[in-house]
């Protein structure tokens, strides 16, 4: 192995981040300078992750839980340097806040996340001619209404060349010639009696995942239920969803927040589902809140709460902001 005493990194090759900066698609701009001597770049991108919807108040196993809410979506397109101007811009669209919860029916729905871009002239008209890289997001989880679960976010479009044409310049990571980027998978459902929306592990490609469901309140005189977790595979760990209330008069925990579960490894979970109280009325019990989701993940959706004074179901959690790595060599 060679020692290099602590010198100067490789200057072969250069790497420079981009954090959120777009609450409204293509509203602001941040440029990129090409590296000197350079003879490629790749950009990581993602678009901004969906917010969870809130629970719902009602009566024992009809208070639902919120809806997860759908990942961003990514791409990962390599131009040769010579190609592209010395210039570029980045765009970074936020995660979408998760709804809020609520004393009265019904409960509120999260925000969408919002499309990141790469593009030629800081355009906030996204003319599709100037936009080298574009990153759709998918939508936001629905609010419970009753006792109606709050249903999944959808998942983000694939985008196509002709929204943004200047991509065939590169090489882009694709299932299929014709997208740029792997759609966002759909959030999962809150639960109506006690079962909320768990997501298990896939194998898509996709370095995101949903926010899970809210659990709903379960049969009366019952203790709460759990959120959905996250369930890992291989050395992948599982999120748990907020635990539901220990006892009949209990309030639901919240969902966790989104994590990088391994160090070093470009990969984020969304946030669980919050848990929901138990089935016998009390003074201001509570649903869990969803927990955040990471980078370009879902936020979990809200529990259910037990009709009650003072009642208040659990809020959506936010979606994680997008995130673009430009890596030059």
């Amino acid at each position: 192995m060679l020692d290099i005493s602590h010198l100067a990194g490789n200057p072969k090759y250069d790497v420079q981040v981009f954090y959120a900066n777009s609450p409204v698609a293509g509203a602001s701009w941040v440029p990129w300078v090409k590296p000197r001597g350079i003879n490629f770049v790749q950009f990581f991108v993602l678009s901004g992750g969906c917010g969870g919807g809130s629970g719902t108040v009602g009566a024992a196993s009809t208070a639902a839980g919120g809806g997860g809410g759908a990942s961003g979506s990514q791409a990962i397109v390599t131009f040769p340097a010579w190609a592209i101007p010395d210039v570029l811009y980045i765009s970074v669209g936020n995660g979408g806040l998760g709804g809020a919860g609520v004393t009265v029916n019904p409960g509120n729905a999260g925000q969408a996340g919002i499309a990141s871009h790469v593009a030629i002239y800081p355009d906030t008209g996204l003319t599709a001619q100037n936009l080298l890289i574009k990153v759709n997001a998918g939508a936001a989880g629905a609010a419970a209404t009753g006792a109606t679960a709050g249903t999944a976010g959808t998942a983000a479009l694939i985008t196509t060349v002709a929204q943004a044409p200047l991509s065939t310049l590169g090489t882009f990571y694709s299932t299929l010639a014709a997208n740029l980027n792997i759609a966002g998978i759909i959030g999962n459902a809150g639960g109506t009696t006690g079962a909320a929306g768990a997501f298990t592990l896939g194998t898509t490609g996709l370095v995101v995942t949903p926010g899970t469901g809210g659990a709903g309140v379960g049969a009366a005189a019952s203790v709460g239920a759990a959120g959905g977790a996250i369930t890992g595979a291989g050395i992948f760990p599982t999120l748990p969803g907020g635990a539901g209330a220990a006892t009949a008069t209990g309030n639901g925990s919240p969902g966790s927040n989104g994590i990088q579960p391994i160090r070093g490894l470009w990969f984020f979970y969304g946030g669980t589902g919050g848990g929901s109280s138990g089935g016998t009325t009390t003074t201001n019990q509570t649903g869990g809140r969803g927990g955040n989701g990471a980078y370009g993940s879902g936020g979990g959706g809200g529990g259910g709460v037990l009709t009650g004074t003072g009642a208040t179901s659990g809020a959506g959690g936010n979606g994680g902001d997008g995130i673009v790595v430009a890596t030059s060599w």
